[in-house]
This record gives structure tokens, sequence and C-alpha cells, in this order.
């Protein structure tokens, strides 16, 4: 939090910057609900118009070579971690970290295939 001092003597105003949510302990439906939200922003939050076919913002921050594979394996452990504490059992949290693994792998290996990972990341969607 920053304080500014304003016009008279002892008054400030309070600029929060939203951190402080992220040191308080959340409700289970709460971390739920985030990472649900998250999945949702990387999976299928986006849809082509007079098609119906959605993606998420998977696809289109994968479409930056290594940063981008960087980023959206991030925010997928991210999603993994929270399930882990959240105590979701632990073959599926291998399965998730298998399929996780395999995605940068994958896309590291054929650089030609850049424009059609995103499609791939489509039909199998890791984080869901």
């Amino acid at each position: 939090m920053i304080k500014i001092p304003e016009l008279g003597p002892g008054m400030t105003t309070t600029y929060g910057f939203g951190f402080d949510d992220l040191a308080r302990p959340r409700s289970r439906a709460a971390r739920i609900a985030r990472i649900d939200a998250l999945a949702t922003l990387l999976d299928t939050a986006l849809v082509i118009p007079g098609t119906g076919v959605r993606f998420g913002l998977d696809a289109l921050i994968g479409l930056f070579p290594v940063v981008g594979d960087i980023i959206t394996t991030a925010l997928s452990l991210f999603i993994v971690h929270e399930a882990y504490q959240l105590g979701v059992p632990g073959h599926v949290i291998a399965r998730t970290a298998r399929a996780l693994a395999f995605v940068p792998a994958e896309r590291s290996l054929r650089p030609r295939v850049r424009l059609v990972a995103p499609l791939r990341d489509k039909v199998i969607s890791s984080t869901r």
C-alpha cells in the first residue's frame, strides 16, 4: 500500500494494488472459483464469431516461441499447485502434470508446427 499525503496534516489517501488479496487465506470455494476462471480463460474464453469454435489465451500466447510456452506452462502449473493444495487425488495431479510436460516439449521439438500447436491445444486441453 502506498500512502500519499493530501492537503491537510494527518490526512492520507491509501492506494491499494490488490496484493493484500494474495496474502490473505481464501476459502475453498473461492480458490476453486479462481482456478476455474483461469482454466476458462486459458481454454475457452474466446469464440470465433459465427462458428461457435471456442479457444483461449493459451492458444494465442502459445504462438510466441519460448516466452509463450513459459507463460502458459507457469499458469497451468499454478492450477496444478492449487489443485494439489485443495486435495485433488495424486493420480489426477500426475496425469495433468504429464500432459503439461508434453506440451512445451512437443512445441520445442517441432518449431514448424508453431501455428498448428494451438489447434492441438484446442483439442487436447490440459487444464480442463
